[in-house]
């Protein structure tokens, strides 16, 4: 006798926990918005390992007059190219048919939210290395030497008047709103932008336009500048000048995912009363970045144990970090990202799996279809083409108290 299961009814499944997926998957898209599709077939441009873009040089303004004795002489352009690798990403969740059967959760609803969440995660990563790792960097002083307490090394109005004016000079691209304005996207961190929802001249122009905008921390916007504040902005993690109450050791055991306490390899706990967030990971000095970098607030401490609170669902640690991971207090720098929505970056993606990738059905596995996999793919690329097309600014924050 025919019986349904949830095997050969996997696409009534998917669709029942589809919703779970799209709300993990719309979560954290930050720097995506930043990216434009290649203008090209789609199927032609995810083709081979890279994709290359092709640029002309501009001819030369004439100064000269026609001759009446001489032939005037054409002018040579020069041509250019830039390329951006094709790469893939996945993700994969394997649970046993008893824990299904047993879990009081809504444990496959939350299995689909967790890979939705992890799908963006992971896509909005390679969107944010495009972005944040370009050579035009507008800073102070050096990484290492940015300071909190040094008011030039924050963010501030003159920065956004700097960085407008070299955009327009090298005639940057920009994004064109319903009303016909060129608009600069602006991405930040909170804390960043508190210095700069403090420089005088946005205080005075919230003072003279809305009063109201101070108190509601609604400053969305100054100039051709529309600002993008989040959580989950890039932050290099005490990459700045040390504390003068230092932090700098490491743990000496692994510390789990979910742990709310971390066992250093010295003694620091003299050194909490600065109050500040702390980072697990590795600091990071140059362009290559670390996704499972985080940081912590510091609640007690006795002797080599920290009791700590991290973005983790329980408010534990977010990710494992092994023995001998860093842990330090140094002033931590935030990397403000200056470009123009859909133009600064490019973006191809395999058509057959979509712009950011796809779920697959849910598969069964092993003799008795006693595993459930839920899985998602993607094959895409996104690309930096030309170094003007998006500035990052570095800036210390006077939040890192």
């Amino acid at each position: 006798m025919p019986t349904q299961t949830t095997v050969n009814l996997s696409n009534s499944q998917r669709v029942q926990y589809k919703d779970q997926y799209d709300r993990g998957a719309e979560e954290m898209r930050l720097y995506d918005m930043y990216a434009g599709p290649v203008d090209d077939n789609m199927k032609v441009a995810i083709r081979g390992s890279s994709y290359q873009v092709e640029y002309l040089s501009d001819m030369t303004p004439g100064t000269s007059t026609i001759s009446e004795l001489t032939d005037v002489e054409a002018q040579t352009l020069r041509d250019f190219t830039s390329s951006i690798t094709r790469t893939s990403r996945y993700g994969l969740l394997r649970t046993s048919e008893a824990n299904l059967i047993q879990a009081f959760t809504n444990y496959a609803g939350e299995m689909y939210y967790k890979l939705g969440k992890h799908h963006i995660l992971t896509v909005d990563l390679l969107a944010q290395a495009a972005a944040l790792q370009g050579s035009w960097v507008e800073r102070y002083v050096a990484r290492a030497s940015l300071d909190k307490d040094t008011a030039a090394h924050n963010l501030t109005a003159k920065n956004l008047h700097f960085i407008d004016s070299q955009l327009q000079s090298i005639m940057a691209p920009y994004y064109v709103s319903k009303s016909g304005e060129k608009i600069y996207d602006v991405t930040m961190h909170p804390r960043v932008y508190h210095d700069l929802r403090m420089s005088t001249p946005i205080v005075e122009t919230t003072e003279y336009q809305d009063k109201s905008a101070i108190m509601s921390w609604e400053v969305g916007a100054y100039g051709r500048f529309r600002f993008h504040v989040s959580a989950w902005a890039k932050v290099f993690g005490s990459a700045g000048v040390a504390n003068g109450t230092a932090v700098a050791t490491t743990i000496s055991a692994q510390a789990n995912a979910g742990a709310t306490t971390i066992v250093t390899t010295d003694d620091v706990s003299a050194n909490i009363a600065a109050g500040r967030l702390w980072l697990l990971g590795t600091i990071e000095t140059g362009s290559t970045f670390y996704p499972t970098n985080e940081l912590v607030r510091v609640l007690s401490a006795s002797t080599t144990t920290i009791t700590i609170a991290g973005s983790g669902e329980n408010g534990g640690l977010k990710y494992d970090h092994p023995a001998l991971t860093v842990v330090s207090n140094a002033d931590h720098v935030y990397p403000v990202c200056f470009g123009a929505r859909g133009k600064s970056l490019k973006k191809l993606w395999d058509p057959d799996t979509g712009e950011y990738g796809d779920i697959l059905d849910p598969e069964y596995d092993g003799n008795l279809k006693q595993w459930l996999q839920l899985a998602w793919k993607a094959y895409l690329g996104y690309g930096l083409l030309r170094q003007t097309d998006i500035v990052r600014g570095e800036y210390s924050s006077t939040m890192d108290i």
